[in-house]
């Protein structure tokens, strides 16, 4: 009697890669490799193609100052308990299909440290946060093979009001940084970074400038929420300063410094009776 045997169409994983051939519909491909399957459809070239049956499950490590080095049959959900610290390092992205994405929840309440397969760190991940990293090139070790999306889990942050990021996060822009971390209780609160003004937006005080080394707190200006000025200091008008007795009047296009006028003479009348 005669044997039938069947063998599936096969290479490596980066032969398939580089060759990226689509596979006829219900047409199987082996990697001999890793020991991974794609089922074709007719119309997938292999690369776009995702894996007969996946590796979406669940691994759970405790942190414990090491390193957990993930490879392309490492299931796709991997969290961290524990207490201390962890390096997390991605698999090569040339044994992964284009695509291929491991999400990283750090429950520990240590720092996750996520790196490429070059021990280039991708993230550095806090306490209560998730992250997936996408493999976005077949080739390289590096940071730039990967893309790192935040799921957005906040459950490891502690503080009040709203999203608070950290005990003193830091946004930074063009020209200024914050947040300042003093005893202060205003809604909002800026610190310039080259100049010497804090300005504090109150939930009932209007704007407040504050001398930004001033441990106290002293105001330089500030409007009130009814509209009400207050200088500290000189007032400077077209890069000068009033002296004394002088009052700043407009010149119809601008402003500048002028001798207050003085009080008329009094006039004084006697009426004489007869």
């Amino acid at each position: 009697m005669a044997v039938l045997q069947i063998q599936l169409r096969r290479d490596t994983a980066s032969n398939w890669t580089t060759n990226n051939p689509t596979l006829a519909q219900g047409e199987f491909g082996y990697e001999t490799d890793t020991g991974l399957l794609k089922l074709g459809n007719g119309g997938t070239a292999w690369n776009s193609l995702a894996y007969f049956g996946g590796s979406s499950g669940y691994s759970s490590t405790a942190t414990a100052a090491g390193t957990t080095t993930l490879t392309v049959n490492s299931n796709s959900n991997q969290f961290f308990t524990g207490s201390t610290t962890q390096t997390v390092v991605l698999p090569a992205v040339s044994t992964l299909p284009l695509g291929k994405q491991y999400t990283i929840y750090n429950a520990s309440t240590g720092v996750v440290t996520v790196q490429s397969s070059g021990a280039n760190t991708i993230f550095a991940q806090p306490a209560g946060t998730a992250f997936t990293y996408t493999s976005i090139a077949t080739s390289g070790t590096g940071t730039s093979s990967w893309s790192a999306y935040y799921d957005g889990n906040f459950s490891g942050v502690t503080g009040t009001g709203a999203e608070v990021l950290a005990t003193n996060p830091v946004l930074t822009g063009t020209t200024l940084t914050g947040a300042y971390s003093g005893a202060y209780t205003d809604g909002v609160v800026v610190d310039y970074v080259t100049g010497n003004g804090r300005i504090s937006v109150g939930t009932g005080d209007g704007v407040t400038f504050y001398n930004n080394t001033d441990s106290s707190r002293s105001q330089i200006f500030g409007i009130s929420s009814t509209g009400g000025l207050t200088i500290l200091g000189s007032v400077t008008a077209n890069s000068s300063t009033g002296t004394s007795g002088q009052v700043l009047t407009s010149t119809g296009t601008g402003v500048q410094w002028a001798a207050a006028a003085a009080d008329p003479t009094p006039t004084v009348f006697m009426l004489m009776g007869a």
